[in-house]
């Protein structure tokens, strides 16, 4: 089963006209060959729609209205576009739909419904939200979602909604009926109920009203409750006559804390919609049981692309031993097999290490940046690879085994309730269950949930700051202010600077060491650092900072960059300070002797109509071939806005005037482009929709690498941007590298498939240059010599090629016997060959 999540509690819909509309519909995977827009091209992109209803009598101005998802992707509706009452619109991803389908309205240019989950939300004019929706990548495939009960319940993939026909129903209801002529509708009667979790008072009766007489006696009214764990329903319901019929629904007795739960309740029949309401289970006074546990999760972040956090808290009153404990996670399907004995989690890490009194330690992403930048956590792993499905389980002890869990964020497959929230620990009550289907939001009493934009606008002392617990205790941390920087050789010095949070009034000192075990730096290259100690006085403020200063030697040998690893160690202080995560710091050295090789980026591709056919293309204008291994080059991928890169080594040779192509799948490169040479080299990671960023650099990654190009602007997301290529070719228009963006260097073209040049350079022709003007060429063969007179050359680096073919087969190499450069008065340039 695939999994929505629908929070009908924040909805936020407010008392006027569009309080009407809801998001009823949505297809964010069209099956394979399906033109659901019927406009005579099955695309799996152009086919995705949202469809929103009118589910009121009144027609509705949505002029101005909007169609979001998370990436800030909108389709705006044009003004004066009505929405007749009870009528639906249809908003497909692109192409060219019919203009009416099943009998109602269509637009194009919806914004990309990922099939890795999104959420989807419709603003009013004043960007006032009206409804939303969030799916998974476990939501549905190959065909629609669509509510249950129609217009007002929770969502349910097509196929599984009785009387559903086909895979998905754009503008009609799943039977196909239209929402001009609607079915009556159910309704319960009376105001909204609570009932008691046990005891006197823990059970009510619910009524249901037929709007009209049904087809035939008895109607059979099926009756459901959306958490059996808090709250059972006498069901189905057998109305023999008349049209009122009432059922039973009785609290359901437990010893959590969980305060008291909203629980939605179902009703549907054949001939009628559904209907919904609300009965609230209240809490019987449950207080809960104690851990035991010194070791606890204090906070669980799942924020934006790479920012996932688990805070741990030392909450006893003495030093632990981390080697006793193991945090796992548990993911998609699996994700409440740890309730099971014997299963085996998706991933574990083995912690170590010793952690004082009340301290706290952060689990980071590699790739998180904010709050907290990973270099500045206490260990970074694999078990923050969560998305919102995957349950986070500390165990001291062997793993597997029930009883060594001492604490968990516990979350279903199909409730997703982990996604895009951060969860912070209030005391030390227990805080999860064994039973099938329990999650952390039945313990609000132990879990509360914050916005990440609570967690990100937090400070040091917060409870809701990773990195400090109110279980704890904040004490003075020591740690270096940033945990890397890239110089060069030649910049003489460096600065490393440490600083101190939340002193408490006591002088700290700590010593900076060389790692000179895991240091590729030579001890000449910074003048034989040796150890420095730097001193806090009391009265420090926190943020403050001490620094000392590396001295480096500007040698002339021809080396890759080097590493120097500074360790912070042996903090003293008459209070309770200690060195924080950002214990490392890796002071990254570029040679400036090595003559690094013009390699760039000649093409980037999105193909419009298969995503498939993604790829990065480099191209080598040297007359020697490259290895690309040994020059330690990589491909560094910013994937939407982030700043934090993802490297890609490449490896091989790049060939003397020739290219080098990174597809994302070689399998799929090769159906998508059959005649095209195979790809040099395949990474996942070249998967861009046209809003993310690239560089190319030699030496190493992000924090080691000399950048030698860049398509983009890292840390900024490309939707929107001059050099967003959504469904487009990009073609470098210049034949050399550039470090600075440059969007005239660029050519960006909408293109599918076949109109892209995987391993040909140029895509056939010479590479079109801007800026640069040629005012004369002569040649003299009898002293076999031309001449090119050139203006605009700039601060720019041009190559100067030549090729015997012009046509679909040109070969572009540099010219045989180098040439030689002369300034003229004029400002032109004489180039002589």
């Amino acid at each position: 089963m695939k999994s929505l999540i629908f929070p009908l509690a924040a909805l936020s819909l407010t008392l006027n006209a569009s309080a009407q509309l809801v998001i009823n519909e949505l297809l964010y995977d069209p099956s394979p060959g399906n033109d659901v827009n019927q406009d005579g091209e099955a695309n799996t992109s152009q086919d995705e729609f949202v469809e929103i209803v009118n589910t009121g009598n009144e027609s509705v101005n949505i002029g101005g209205y909007q169609i979001t998802d998370l990436s800030g992707n909108f389709f705006e509706f044009p003004a004066g576009t009505m929405i007749n009452g009870n009528e639906a619109i249809v908003v497909f991803g692109g192409g060219n739909p019919v203009a009416t389908l099943n009998g109602v309205s269509t637009f194009a240019g919806g914004p990309s419904l990922n099939n890795s989950g999104d959420t989807i939300t419709l603003l009013d004019s004043s960007f006032a939200q009206v409804d939303q929706v969030r799916y998974e990548d476990n939501s549905s495939d190959d065909e629609s979602l669509n509510r249950s009960p129609e217009l007002a319940g929770g969502f349910q993939p097509h196929t599984t909604i009785a009387g559903s026909v086909g895979s998905e129903s754009p503008g009609t209801d799943v039977t196909g009926a239209s929402f001009g002529d609607p079915l009556p509708s159910l309704r319960f009667s009376g105001v909204r109920v609570s009932i008691n979790e046990s005891g006197r008072g823990n059970f009510a009766t619910l009524t249901v009203i037929l709007p009209e007489a049904p087809a035939s006696y008895p109607l059979i009214v099926n009756v459901t409750s959306s958490d059996l764990s808090e709250l059972n329903v006498q069901g189905p319901l057998e109305i023999k006559s008349g049209l009122v019929g009432s059922f039973l629904v009785t609290g359901v007795d437990d010893s959590d804390p969980d305060g008291d739960r909203e629980v939605t309740i179902s009703a549907t029949a054949e001939g009628f919609r559904g209907a919904v309401t609300t009965v609230t289970v209240m809490d019987d006074g449950d207080v809960g049981t104690e851990t035991g546990s010194p070791l606890l999760i204090t906070q669980y972040h799942e924020g934006f692309s790479n920012n996932k956090y688990i805070e741990l808290t030392n909450v006893s009153d003495s030093e632990i031993d981390l080697a006793n404990f193991i945090l796992t996670r548990w993911s998609n399907a699996l994700t409440e097999d740890f309730k099971t004995d014997g299963s085996l989690p998706s991933s574990q890490l083995a912690l170590l290490g010793m952690l004082p009194a009340g301290a706290s330690f952060i689990v980071a992403n590699p790739s998180a940046t904010t709050p907290v930048a990973a270099g500045a956590a206490d260990v970074t792993s694999d078990i923050t690879f969560y998305n919102g499905n995957d349950s986070v389980v500390l165990y001291q002890g062997d793993t597997g085994v029930t009883a060594n869990i001492v604490d968990a964020i516990s979350v279903t497959f199909d409730g997703n309730e982990g996604n895009d929230t951060s969860v912070v620990r209030q005391n030390t009550l227990t805080g999860f269950n064994l039973d099938a289907g329990s999650n952390f939001r039945d313990f609000p009493v132990v879990w509360q949930e914050v916005s990440i934009g609570e967690v990100d606008g937090s400070a040091l002392g917060s409870n809701n700051f990773i990195g400090s617990s109110v279980l704890g205790k904040n004490s003075p941390l020591v740690g270096f202010k940033a945990t890397s920087v890239t110089i060069n050789e030649a910049d003489g010095t460096a600065d490393i600077e440490v600083e101190i949070l939340n002193p408490d009034g006591a002088a700290v000192t700590v010593s900076i060491v060389l790692d000179d075990i895991n240091s590729t730096v030579e001890a000449t290259d910074i003048s034989n650092f040796t150890s420095r100690t730097l001193t806090f006085p009391a009265g420090a403020q926190s943020g403050d900072t001490q620094k000392i200063t590396v001295t480096l030697d500007d040698d002339s040998e021809q080396e890759t960059s080097e590493t120097a690893i500074f360790l912070l160690s042996n903090v003293t202080s008459n209070g309770d300070a200690r060195i924080s995560g950002a214990s490392t710091f890796n002071l990254n050295i570029q040679d400036n002797d090595t003559v690094i090789p013009p390699v760039y980026i000649s093409e980037i591709a999105d193909p419009g109509d298969n995503y498939e056919g993604r790829f990065v293309e480099l191209f080598n204008p040297t007359n020697e071939d490259i290895d690309l291994s040994a020059g330690n080059w990589n491909i560094v991928y910013y994937v939407n806005g982030s700043s934090n890169g993802r490297a890609i080594p490449l490896v091989g040779t790049i060939p003397a005037g020739g290219t080098f192509v990174i597809a994302n799948n070689s399998v799929n490169f090769a159906a998508a482009y059959p005649d095209a040479p195979a790809p040099n080299q395949e990474s996942n990671t070249i998967n861009s929709n046209g809003d993310d960023n690239i560089e190319l650099r030699f030496g190493g990654g992000q924090s080691t690498g000399a950048l030698v190009d860049v398509y983009g602007q890292p840390g900024t997301d490309g939707t929107g941007e001059v050099w967003e290529f959504l469904d487009s070719r990009v073609d470098r228009a210049v034949g050399a590298p550039n470090a600075t963006f440059t969007i005239e260097e660029w050519v960006i073209t909408p293109a599918i498939v076949a109109d892209m040049t995987p391993s040909v350079h140029g895509g056939g022709g010479p590479p079109v240059v801007t800026g640069l003007e040629v005012l004369g060429f002569s040649v003299e063969p009898v002293i076999d010599q031309a001449e090119l007179i050139v203006s605009g050359l700039g601060t720019k680096v041009w190559i100067l090629q030549s090729s015997g073919d012009l046509g679909a087969t040109d070969s572009w190499k540099e010219v045989p016997g180098g040439f030689a450069e002369i300034d003229n008065p004029d400002g032109s340039t004489t180039i002589r060959f």
